[in-house]
């Protein structure tokens, strides 16, 4: 990977699977709201009701045309996908238990999270460097913000901008167009850093920003032109070289 010949105007990241990892799936989350409800183990073997939520969430996100409705409205959303669930389960239509299943789902979204190596260094080196910092991630309000509190991520952004707070989301042009009217600078002056071929990268191309794939487990570089990043980092810390900073800087 080489030095980019000038100096980026802003970077955007990524939060998911980029600034933090996850150590669970979202059916971790499942098994944990599933236990603050025990009518439902009471009827059904676990793998049962884990299997009706999964099968609900493919209707509900099968096609990526239809994050533009229900990724208004996170809360909403999981409220329907649970009701599916519950009926398919047999439970018909109980509000009350369905409100019940989606708060402890909710409460326990995101717990298994934690910072990626050498996520605060290079935060850190590049606030202090002065560049802008924006971070554009999917997901519902009280999920992503929660997790931003936990690690004490605000002050290094600009601007912080959730999918369910600013009416859309990744890969939608929407959601770039937002970021940079918030950073007021031109695409081409810009990074995107992200794990997500699609939503990172791609996307992030189509509007003439540069983009930095980080890909961990180092997966195979796409051939396809629209999701061919311009670089490729397997840690973190990497960009420290790539965008010239370095890392010893005290937190903000």
């Amino acid at each position: 990977m080489s030095t980019p010949v000038t100096r980026p105007a802003a970077i955007i990241f990524d939060l998911d699977d980029t600034l933090i990892g996850r150590t669970g799936r979202v059916q971790d989350a499942w098994l944990e709201g599933i236990a603050t409800v025990p009518e439902l183990t009471e009827r059904h073997e676990l793998p049962t009701i884990v299997a009706a939520l999964d099968a609900a969430r493919g209707r509900a996100w099968a096609d990526a045309q239809r994050r533009a409705g229900p990724a208004l409205d996170y809360a909403g959303a999981r409220a329907a996908l649970v009701a599916d669930a519950l009926a398919q389960l047999g439970f018909g239509d109980d509000a009350a238990l369905a409100e019940r299943l989606r708060e402890g789902i909710s409460h326990n979204t995101g717990r298994s999270s934690f910072l990626n190596d050498g996520a605060l260094d290079i935060l850190n080196a590049l606030k202090a460097s002065a560049i802008p910092l924006a971070l554009l991630t999917n997901g519902e309000s009280r999920t992503q913000r929660g997790k931003i509190e936990r690690f004490a991520l605000e002050p290094y952004f600009a601007h912080i901008l959730i999918e369910e707070e600013i009416g859309a989301g990744k890969p939608f042009k929407e959601a770039y167009f937002t970021v940079l009217e918030r950073l007021n600078y031109a695409g081409a002056d810009i990074w995107m850093i992200g794990d997500h071929l699609e939503n990172d990268i791609a996307a992030a191309k189509r509007h003439d920003i540069r983009t930095i794939w980080y890909n961990p487990k180092g997966a195979v570089a796409p051939q396809a032109t629209a999701q061919k990043p311009d670089a490729v980092i397997a840690a973190l810390p990497e960009l420290m070289l790539f965008f010239g900073v370095n890392g010893e800087h005290q937190n903000p």
